[in-house]
């Protein structure tokens, strides 16, 4: 078997069968779809049984809700193909996406991972309204020291952090008994990700489009204030820490600068929240947690770390570092606005 695609199931009656169809119309036919109910309290659990009796190459398993981390290690220890790969229950594979995996194998056999662009697609009462392309620039790294002296460039791409862009060597996940914290429900991919990557040996970036991620789930944990962000997050922050620290080779400077960037990113993540509709915080409780979030790690203004920013990032830090805690406020407003109704992320 070369291919196990992995799919947890909570409550997506309305989308499962698409993503399990998008897959089974492909023009290739070694691999099997590994469904996991993770408890769910619709229909899903009718329709993955459904699934299961119709088609061969479809295979599951019912479990009581865990979360999606444990639902895709019982996936993982599930699976019998070469490669894994991770599939949301409300996003869909492109046409052709196994068959071009498959020829990067051919001629790449030791990929450890392959990562690969994907198309993100907002859809709105049904209908499509936008699409965006987001990908890894192409590159083959082929070796340990390769990939430390690339590491930073890797794990600091938008793209890094999630599992349905990429393909992973089961060899690899059970040999370093890789697999999803269970603890966090926030940045866990990323934390995954980390692992892999600590002991990777060949790493191949394809700019193909080959997912499509549907926006389109208004429940989704990363669509809605989270009173527990924070602290999933710095939890994520400090692997990610930890990584740069131990395994990277770039100059100190540049690794103490983009573990700095990568908290105020938090940070600022956070702060932006404070925007949302279910935020129940006063405005004084507001400036009280902007006021204990800076403080923790509260490292003076270095103006050598903007030669390692981009030009748009370069003014978050210099503010984040200038404002006071209701500038910050006001800032992550702002920002709030420029992402969500203008959809531009800096």
């Amino acid at each position: 078997m070369k291919f196990s695609i992995i799919i947890p199931v909570y409550n997506a009656e309305k989308y499962i069968e698409n993503a399990v169809y998008s897959i089974l119309k492909q023009n290739f036919d070694d691999y099997e779809v590994i469904l996991v109910d993770d408890g769910s309290s619709d229909q899903s659990c009718v329709i993955v049984d459904k699934l299961i009796a119709s088609h061969s190459r479809v295979k599951g398993r019912h479990i009581s809700n865990h979360g999606v981390s444990f639902a895709r290690n019982v996936g993982v220890d599930m699976a019998t193909g070469d490669y894994i790969l991770f599939m949301d229950s409300d996003d869909r594979y492109e046409e052709g996406i196994l068959s071009s995996l498959s020829q990067k194998l051919n001629t790449h056999p030791d990929i450890d991972v392959l990562c690969f662009g994907y198309i993100e697609d907002v859809i709105e009462n049904g209908e499509s309204i936008k699409q965006t392309l987001h990908h890894f620039p192409a590159m083959h790294l082929s070796g340990r020291d390769s990939i430390k002296r690339n590491s930073l460039r890797l794990i600091t791409d938008p793209m890094f952090g999630s599992v349905w862009s990429k393909m992973y060597k089961k060899s690899l996940l059970d040999e370093y008994e890789i697999r999803m914290s269970e603890q966090l429900f926030i940045g866990e991919d990323y934390c995954f990700n980390l692992d892999v990557l600590s002991h990777c040996r060949e790493w191949l970036t394809i700019e193909k489009p080959l997912y499509r991620y549907m926006i389109q789930n208004e429940s989704s944990i990363i669509r809605r204030y989270n009173s527990q962000k924070f602290e999933q997050m710095y939890q994520m922050h400090l692997s990610r820490k930890e990584f740069i620290d131990r395994f990277s080779t770039a100059e100190i400077e540049e690794k103490n600068a983009q573990i700095r960037a990568n908290y105020i990113r938090l940070c600022m993540s956070c702060f932006m929240d404070l925007s949302r509709r279910e935020c129940k915080m006063s405005h004084l409780e507001k400036l009280k947690y902007i006021r204990k979030l800076k403080s923790m790690e509260d490292e003076r203004y270095n103006k050598k770390y903007l030669k390692y920013f981009s030009n748009s990032y370069k003014i978050v830090y210099i503010l984040y570092n200038c404002l006071g805690t209701r500038g910050l406020l006001f800032l992550s407003r702002i920002c709030y606005w420029l992402k969500f109704y203008c959809g531009i992320n800096i």
